[in-house]
């Protein structure tokens, strides 16, 4: 990667001791007018703005009081946003190599990318402490979902491989056929809102995202187990728990199968067979072995209906 710098300029006789933590020396007091370089070497374009947002307003930040608040908060989200990156590139960049597989991964991460980076950007809210408290405590949310989801979406690309048959044609699909990426990037609109506003906003994207990894593993368990009705069946989709799925087919049979003469129907706020275009037939060889789940255990599941 490239270190990326940006200048930034302060009053004469801030104090920077404390600013940046580790990026800056400690105890110097710059001349009147003085500009510093600010850089950091990230593994994205979003840790590079929020970091240097983070470092660039704790330089400027004159009350020592103030100043260890804003660094304890901009630490944690610092933290937050790395961790949410590496799961990313570390764990599903395989991903990309299926039409499925990718839809599902690009539309999720984008998903987060507009509610969670560029909703709070444009409203130059990540600088607000009224709305960090709220924002790290919903993006906080995310975090063991992502993970698992990361994993699922990787390990449902390898057993595809062997599993399923190529698509026999060319499939054409727009990513905002996802409701939820429509509607997520709807907060690029949102512009000029309050951070009490914004806390609102937050609350409905979090719901939003969520019933897209639940929806995400009932697609998958749907065509895994070549049964439509796991995508409606109410106490199967309800039962899913978004922190601690995995990648199993065996333990979607035994899922299902405790479910399946259950009555209700699961009530999506969106059509749940968007991605059935997606389905092929298995190959001969998988539809008679035993079912595979290779993916790293996240976590048991109990099987409850």
């Amino acid at each position: 990667t490239t270190a990326v710098y940006q200048r930034v300029s302060v009053a004469a006789g801030t104090n920077v001791r404390v600013s940046a933590r580790a990026f800056m020396e400690r105890g110097s007091t710059p001349p009147p007018g003085a500009q510093f370089r600010v850089g950091i070497d990230p593994t994205g374009g979003d840790l590079i703005s929020l970091y240097n947002t983070f470092i660039t307003d704790a330089i400027k930040t004159g009350d020592d009081a103030e100043l260890a608040e804003k660094c304890r908060l901009y630490e944690q989200l610092m933290e937050a946003v790395y961790e949410a990156y590496v799961p990313t590139y570390a764990v599903s960049y395989d991903a990309l190599g299926d039409q499925e597989a990718f839809t599902m991964k690009y539309s999720w991460e984008l998903a987060i990318y507009f509610a969670f980076y560029v909703f709070p950007f444009i409203n130059d809210l990540f600088t607000d402490r009224r709305f960090l408290t709220a924002f790290t405590g919903r993006f906080s949310q995310l975090g063991r979902v992502n993970k698992n989801l990361q994993a699922f979406i990787s390990a449902y690309f390898q057993w595809k491989k062997t599993a399923r048959r190529p698509l026999p044609e060319v499939v054409h699909f727009d990513f905002t056929e996802l409701a939820a990426l429509f509607n997520a990037e709807k907060t690029f609109y949102r512009v000029g809102v309050s951070a009490e506003e914004a806390r609102q906003v937050l609350d409905e994207q979090l719901s939003n995202i969520r019933e897209m990894a639940r929806f995400f593993f009932a697609h998958v368990s749907a065509a895994v187990l070549e049964d439509a009705r796991a995508l409606t069946n109410r106490n199967f989709v309800e039962g899913i728990d978004l922190n601690r799925f995995r990648f199993d087919p065996a333990e979607m049979r035994e899922r299902f199968a405790a479910c399946e003469d259950s009555a209700g129907q699961y009530e999506w706020s969106f059509d749940p067979t968007v991605l059935t275009r997606f389905n092929t037939a298995h190959t001969e060889e998988v539809r008679h072995a035993p079912p595979s789940g290779d993916a790293p255990a996240l976590g048991e599941q109990e099987v409850a209906c």
